[in-house]
């Protein structure tokens, strides 16, 4: 199946999510695993940070996978986002103090 991701995903050391851990992450979204579940469409302010940058930002589920009795892959689309915000997300994925790796 041909990837239809406008921006590439990329796995982030060292940037934390409020909601649970980041597996991939874009300027647009992510895929996380939570404790429990979110409903799809369900919309939810989360916080990221790195520990240099703190954003809050509005995520919207587009999916939600099972993968345990207390672990839900949920992928998010960030919704509303603001130029601001936005330049910070950048920032977050380009400064992270350790290499980024592509996602799997």
């Amino acid at each position: 199946m041909a990837e239809r991701r406008a921006l590439p995903r990329i796995t982030p050391d060292g940037i934390r999510c409020s909601s649970g851990r980041i597996i991939d992450f874009s300027t647009r979204g992510m895929r996380m695993h939570a404790r429990r579940p979110w409903a799809e469409g369900e919309r939810r302010s989360i916080t990221l940070r790195n520990g240099l940058r703190t954003v809050q930002i509005n995520a919207v589920c587009v999916w939600t996978r099972r993968e345990g009795a207390f672990k839900h892959a949920i992928g998010l689309a960030f919704a509303d986002v603001q130029p601001q915000t936005m330049a910070t997300l950048s920032a977050m994925l380009a400064r992270d103090d350790t290499p980024l790796r592509r996602a799997a």
